[in-house]
């Protein structure tokens, strides 16, 4: 069996991360979760590693600088 690589979309347009979820997933090699903002990625971030995190800069409540940050402070590979 292959490994599914777990991908995380952190932005706050839901018809283009919901496409882009849609699309990866229908490679069969990516296990895709959502966020709509920062605090929601964060979130998932405290409970899922994982391989890819494609992340907007610009949110509301709280920025991709932010979450950036937490990952950099709280990577396993630190």
């Amino acid at each position: 069996m292959s490994q599914r690589y777990k991908i995380l979309i952190v932005d706050d347009e839901a018809s283009l991360t919901t496409l882009l979820q849609e699309e990866l997933q229908e490679l069969g090699a990516y296990e895709v979760n959502l966020a709509f903002d920062g605090a929601e990625a964060i979130n998932l971030i405290q409970k899922i590693i994982y391989d890819v995190v494609l992340l907007d800069m610009k949110m509301p409540r709280v920025d991709g600088r932010e979450v950036l940050r937490f990952i950099q402070e709280h990577s396993p590979s630190s």
